[in-house]
């Protein structure tokens, strides 16, 4: 299983994720990989304490985060990545 870097190629079901650099790009690749994917900036893949990723499950999720994942990136580059198994939590705070 691997990354693709670009969206456009073929997202096969062994496709765990793809590198995207802008709002099409990225909504193409959660379409390809299918909902719900995990959204991470370059910035969390450097394992960065201040960086985050986060679960979406429906594009119109993904439009909200999207600005902030990009502008968190020094490159301004996000990794989508597919998510088999999920349980949203909604309030996490004690």
């Amino acid at each position: 299983m691997g990354t693709t870097d670009h969206p456009n190629m073929k997202i096969t079901e062994r496709t765990w994720g793809a590198f995207a650099t802008t709002y099409q790009e990225a909504i193409e690749c959660a379409e390809q990989l299918g909902y719900p994917v995990l959204v991470s900036s370059s910035f969390a893949l450097a394992n960065d304490i201040d960086g985050m990723s986060f679960a979406v499950d429906s594009e119109r999720e993904l439009h909200k985060l999207l600005q902030g994942a990009f502008d968190a990136s020094p490159i301004h580059q996000i990794l989508i990545k597919r998510v088999r198994k999920w349980k949203r939590v909604s309030n996490v705070s004690g």
